[in-house]
């Protein structure tokens, strides 16, 4: 039985009982035998007052993942480059896949996991040079900012870079934004080519009833929207959506709590012998440590610690696990037992090999 689960990101604070009574009290009012009710369009509206844009700039998915997917439908498809900056989230290359687009990998730069801007700008030249001319987009690029599993922020000055690039759509994923401060999302007003992803997965506490949403110029919008299937997000999402949303300055201060258990968590990490932590403005921490990442994730496990291990990741297999920043019990259960497994390790290491006694 796992003690704390620490593996995927998710808010390890539940929505608050008060709003769950009032989502339920809305789901007793309304009509399940429809397939549409009255919540789509007033969050929406919510949607459009708290980012400052009109609802037509505004697309819901099932999930950013299902966002990710409309996305490479409407805009990808055979001799469309999609070029993303790993390690990175995993949806961008499965969408891609299943959209028939070429698939470019860039890893990032190290020590910092930075964003290699200069070698994804030659790629999407390269897109530009062989894509047939009547496709809107001849490259599609992912920009997870804050990165995950990195933390890593993508500098301004390079995404601008790569907006100015002939037939590029830029896609500023902002899973992470109620943690970080960052966003672009101002952006779609100066530029026609920019998306900008969100979710309710993560500081909203919702990650179960899955909704995420696009906020993109009108143009682009109305293209994914051509995409999307019909009553794609349920009723009872969409009002719980709409709920949690009516309550956006709680679950700010939520982000900023949990934010700085991260920071506290980080300096925690940090002092281990030998381990090395990345910053993060989010809710996870990327770190190494001295022994194989493998063994410690799966000494981890046996102790009913769950972490995020990377082993298809070139940069991160050996040595890297990603963790969430969860309770305060849930902190302090991971510190102490990785502070016992990475000690245990470590003793093994130092031990001298023992010697067989010569035969007679």
């Amino acid at each position: 039985m796992a003690r704390a689960w620490l593996d995927k990101n998710e808010s390890p604070k539940d929505v608050p009982e008060e709003l769950k009574q009032r989502i339920l009290e809305l789901a007793r009012g309304t009509d399940f035998a429809r397939y549409e009710g009255p919540y789509l369009d007033r969050l929406r509206d919510k949607l459009g007052a708290v980012n400052s844009v009109d609802k037509t700039n505004l697309l819901l998915g099932s999930g950013s993942d299902e966002c990710i997917l409309i996305l490479c439908l409407a805009f990808g498809g055979p001799g469309t480059r999609v070029i993303i900056a790993s390690p990175t989230f995993a949806t961008y290359k499965d969408a891609a896949t299943w959209s028939h687009s070429t698939v470019v990998d860039v890893p990032r730069l190290m020590p910092d996991f930075r964003l290699d801007a200069d070698r994804v700008l030659e790629e999407v030249a390269s897109a530009d040079v062989s894509c047939p001319p009547k496709k809107q987009f001849a490259s599609i690029v992912f920009v997870c900012r804050p990165n995950n599993p990195t933390g890593s922020i993508c500098p301004e000055e390079d995404v601008r870079r790569l907006l100015a690039a002939p037939r590029c759509l830029v896609v500023v994923d902002e899973a992470y934004y109620e943690f970080s401060g960052l966003t672009l999302a101002p952006w779609i007003s100066s530029y026609s080519n920019v998306i900008v992803l969100r979710t309710f997965s993560k500081a909203y506490s919702i990650a179960g009833l899955r909704v995420g949403y696009v906020i993109a110029p009108e143009p682009l919008a109305t293209v994914m929207e051509r995409r999307r299937l019909p009553y794609n997000i349920s009723l009872f999402s969409q009002l719980s959506a709409l709920v949690v949303l009516q309550e956006e300055q709680y679950f700010l201060r939520w982000a900023r709590e949990l934010r700085q258990a991260g920071e506290d968590l980080q300096s925690r990490l940090a002092s281990l012998p030998g381990a090395k932590v990345w910053p993060s403005t989010t809710n996870f921490i990327l770190f190494a440590t001295p022994s194989p990442s493998g063994r410690v994730h799966s000494m981890l496990q046996e102790r009913g610690i769950m972490v995020r291990r990377y082993p298809g990741e070139p940069l991160l297999a050996d040595h890297h696990l990603r963790v969430s920043v969860g309770s305060p019990q849930a902190n302090a259960a991971f510190m102490q037992e990785l502070a016992a497994v990475l000690n245990g390790l470590s003793q093994q290491a130092e031990s001298p090999a023992r010697t067989p006694c010569a035969g007679r």
